[in-house]
């Protein structure tokens, strides 16, 4: 003999979720925060992404492919010519040296920029524009250290960059 639940439980029709009043989707306009769960594209026809842009005060033309193109080119652009400004700033300045000299590692950071400028492709690239590779590859070194500590700074200055840009794209071109 069964027990009386397992046999209830055979019996039982199955039933969707919608028709007992206690599963309700998300969604269903009886339940309460149910506008919260809203679908992507309630309130019209405008994605929500371009709702979310329009909430902020942004201008959703930076969507359209030209304003997309624009601000990854701009925003790639700033990123390239930040390398190359630190990277040449560090290799004629030398701050690394100057901290070791303060701080007596002189010995350790030219150990270290010794064996960094080994890799084949700073060699290569030293050899291509005429640079000592050793003060070459510490200043990549150094050029690193010095981006990662600015990157609270210019990663959102690269974007605002990158949004204005596209934005701008997007405006006079007209799409």
């Amino acid at each position: 003999q069964q027990p009386a639940t397992a046999t209830a439980a055979a019996t039982a029709t199955p039933t969707s979720p919608r028709s007992s009043p206690s599963a309700r989707m998300p969604g269903d306009p009886e339940r309460p925060g149910a506008a919260a769960m809203s679908s992507p594209r309630e309130g019209g026809d405008r994605p929500m992404l371009v709702r979310a842009l329009e909430g902020q005060g942004l201008d959703p033309s930076v969507l359209s492919p030209v304003g997309i193109t624009a601000g990854t080119a701009a925003h790639e652009l700033l990123g390239l010519g930040w390398l190359y400004v630190s990277w040449g700033l560090c290799y004629r300045v030398r701050p690394g040296l100057r901290f070791a000299d303060m701080l007596q590692l002189s010995g350790a950071a030219k150990r270290f920029s010794r064996r960094w400028s080994q890799k084949p492709l700073l060699q290569r690239f030293a050899r291509v524009a005429k640079v000592d590779p050793v003060r070459f590859g510490a200043a990549g070194a150094e050029s690193f250290v010095i981006r990662k500590l600015m990157w609270p700074v210019t990663v959102p200055l690269k974007v605002y960059v990158a949004y204005s840009v596209a934005a701008f794209a997007a405006k006079y071109t007209g799409r």
